[in-house]
């Protein structure tokens, strides 16, 4: 399996676009239930942070994600409906997460379910 991710940009009408492979793949949540009642589910995960090149997060409704514990989480992630958070190893911008992460803590802010999805390519040689 591959792992890409593409950033797409329209700029005064005209389209510009990169797509970087990731090595490695692993997708830890595909298209995993959430709750629309506005509580924190923990789900088990397993993300080597020195090893990650390619990262994609991705709901169908607006949530909140905190990484390993709830009161006090390493990263606080909110993603609005379909709109997903990329992050690849040669990315300007930061990576998302700041630590190894065991489990994060969903919570849907509409009433809605939704699905959640997390890929990640982490390197097995880092």
């Amino acid at each position: 399996m591959s792992f890409k991710v593409t950033e797409i940009m329209n700029f005064n009408g005209t389209p510009y676009s990169f797509t970087q492979d990731c090595a490695g793949m692993v997708t830890l949540l595909d298209k995993e239930p959430v709750a629309g009642d506005a509580t924190a589910y923990e789900i088990a995960v397993a993300i080597d942070f020195s090893a990650v090149t390619g990262l994609m997060i991705v709901s169908t409704q607006d949530i909140t994600l905190k990484t390993n514990i709830e009161a006090t989480p390493d990263d606080t992630l909110v993603l609005l409906a379909n709109e997903p958070v990329m992050w690849h190893d040669t990315s300007l911008h930061d990576n998302p997460l700041t630590a190894d992460v065991t489990k994060v803590f969903v919570t849907c802010v509409t009433a809605v379910a939704g699905t959640l999805t997390i890929g990640v390519a982490q390197d097995a040689t880092p």
